[in-house]
């Protein structure tokens, strides 16, 4: 006998990520459903602006479009056992599972946490900036200690910290 209650329960349901295809102009996701149904080929339907390929063990939510198990879509995969955790309300995170970091605080501020950061642009600050290590340009010039004597007017001047004796 056919139970619409049983029908719209299984329309959406909870699988775990066994391998991801991330070559394809949408992601695929291998996908196990249950303690016995494997499933390939699954499409992993991702916000615009943002990509990732989620470690394996991930967990999905996915769902039947029609109504057909033939027709399944991953809409959202998450890894809990990387996830960061203890954020305060309204705070957000960009994260990975090496470790990699941005977080916008309740403060307003934006932490950034890499083992290394490439920018690939021009950068203009509005505001100030503040280096808390002593901070060495990519032609060697130490910032802080760097300094050219000149004079103005026949006032000795410096363009750095003071002029070592």
């Amino acid at each position: 006998m056919f139970d619409p209650i049983k029908k719209i329960r299984q329309l959406i349901t909870m699988a775990l990520v066994k391998a991801i295809d991330d070559t394809t102009a949408i992601q695929l996701l291998k996908l196990k459903l249950d303690d016995i149904e494997v499933m390939e080929g699954i499409e992993h339907l991702q916000n615009y602006g943002f990509t990732s390929h989620p470690p394996k063990e991930s967990e999905a939510i996915v769902a039947q479009i029609g109504g057909s198990k033939e027709n399944l879509i991953a809409l959202i995969v998450e890894s809990a056992a990387n996830r960061v955790k203890d954020l305060i309300e309204g705070e957000s995170a960009f994260y990975s599972k090496f470790g990699q970091l941005i977080k916008h605080k309740e403060d307003g501020t934006t932490e950034i946490n890499s083992g290394k950061l490439i920018i690939n642009c021009d950068i203009e600050i509005n505001g100030n900036a503040k280096a808390i290590v002593d901070p060495i340009t990519g032609f060697g010039v130490d910032l802080v200690s760097h300094f050219h004597p000149y004079t103005d007017n026949g006032v000795a001047m410096n363009t750095g910290p003071t002029v070592p004796s």
